[in-house]
């Protein structure tokens, strides 16, 4: 493939992630005992740092997740979410290369060590964001964020191993 076409196949791949993103933030949502929910719109962000890239995966990840703050009635986060998110699949990425670059076979300990430092940006910085607007009362979210955290996680270190066989099965044919 061209570089032309490749970087217009980036470019429509970042698009897709993107409104994924933004679908599993709004409409796939898990109740939680307490109050509130988790999405997983975290997992999909994991996935564009490890499938797309730093620019590309920043770039999905942060405006799929900011839109869906837009559409939900949470204004106020969606420049901190464009941040946020954007820092978290660079974070992934990051971390991915890391391990492969000091000799790491498996890219399985990159990814939980990588989308545990991006699940702690995204619970540590929400977490200031809820300090600013409600002040003390925001040490109740920091719970949920981390839970919220864990599960997008193992959400996405399943699904990026799916999307790795598919694709090597399919290039086998």
């Amino acid at each position: 493939m061209n570089k032309k076409n490749q970087k217009l196949h980036m470019m429509i791949t970042a698009s897709l992630m993107a409104a994924l993103a933004f679908v599993m933030t709004m409409f796939v949502k898990i109740p939680l005992p307490l109050g509130g929910y988790v999405h997983l719109g975290d997992a999909v962000v994991l996935l564009c740092g490890w499938l797309l890239g730093p620019v590309y995966g920043a770039a999905a990840a942060g405006i799929g997740s900011m839109l869906a703050d837009l559409f939900s009635g949470y204004p106020q986060y969606a420049v901190f979410t464009l941040v946020i998110k954007a820092l978290m699949a660079m974070t992934v990425h990051a971390s991915s290369q890391v391990f492969a670059q000091i000799g790491v076979k498996s890219p399985l300990a990159g990814r939980i060590i990588g989308g545990i430092l991006a699940e702690l940006i995204m619970a540590f910085g929400y977490f200031a964001c809820d300090w600013v607007f409600y002040g003390a009362a925001a040490t109740f979210n920091l719970l949920m964020y981390l839970l919220k955290g864990g599960v997008n996680l193992a959400v996405a270190v399943v699904f990026v191993s799916v999307l790795q066989k598919t694709t090597q099965r399919i290039g086998k044919h």
